[in-house]
């Protein structure tokens, strides 16, 4: 029985090896080359400039002028997950040091979403919000960003019985020199991907040029969901022990 039992977890650890392998990045950007790639679209403004930096990032550079100024780099390649997988949405985004606080926000695109939090922002911490059928008021991420440095956005999403179930974690330095990650969950019973599209979006204005937005590593990836997962663990696990049964029977 101790044999069976330790080929049953043997199997078991290959069965979860090979369902995390076939995962899949089927869209990547990470902005390598010294001219804007055409996997992205950039929309257009008189008060924004978009660039590569010299850390091979996307620059969205601001002029200092307009107010309620939005901007967004999107792609819609590799959007729809297929049947029995999830699709995770990753990005790293964050501004310049000494930008003035509470005048602008970053964050993400995703569909008629977007998912936006505010870098040194102290009145409410992070003051992350959430628009675009699913409506979340400012919120207080638990930590005040810092600014100068990127933070990194997941947001993974699953069509479940009920909807659309939706997972977000921002993983960055807080200005306390410490990391944390906060996290956020809705279930939105109508799905607002529609427009098929991903990327960065910076928004806001205000009278100073440092108002910038910087993003790198743009990624899709298609992952087994964990139900699927536990299914093919539990099945492995069955079969094991009828083989060695049979075996000594």
């Amino acid at each position: 029985m101790r044999t069976a039992l330790s080929m049953a977890v043997i199997v078991a650890a290959i069965s979860l090896w090979a369902m995390t392998a076939s995962a899949a990045i089927v869209f990547s950007e990470t902005f390598d080359g010294p001219d804007l790639p055409g996997s992205l679209t950039y929309s257009s403004s008189a008060h924004v400039a978009w660039s590569i930096d010299g850390g091979h990032r996307l620059f969205a550079d601001y002029d200092g002028s307009g107010t309620g100024v939005t901007v967004t780099a999107l792609t819609n390649q590799g959007f729809v997950a297929p049947a029995g997988l999830s699709a995770v949405y990753s990005l790293d985004t964050g501004t310049p040091t000494g930008i003035s606080t509470g005048a602008y926000n970053i964050g993400m695109q995703l569909g008629d979403y977007t998912i936006l939090f505010h870098p040194g922002y102290t009145d409410i911490p992070g003051a992350l919000r959430i628009a675009g059928g699913f409506d979340l008021a400012n919120t207080d991420m638990g930590f005040v960003p810092a600014l100068g440095v990127m933070h990194h956005i997941d947001v993974a999403t699953e069509m479940v019985s009920g909807g659309l179930a939706v997972d977000i974690a921002i993983t960055g330095l807080g200005t306390d020199s410490l990391t944390h990650t906060f996290n956020y969950s809705f279930l939105d019973t109508t799905p607002g991907l529609g427009t098929g599209t991903f990327g960065g979006r910076r928004s806001g204005g205000g009278a100073n040029v440092a108002n910038d937005a910087l993003f790198d590593n743009y990624q899709v990836q298609f992952v087994p969901e964990p139900s699927g997962i536990v299914l093919l663990v539990l099945a492995t696990l069955a079969m094991t022990v009828l083989w060695r049964r049979k075996r000594l029977g």
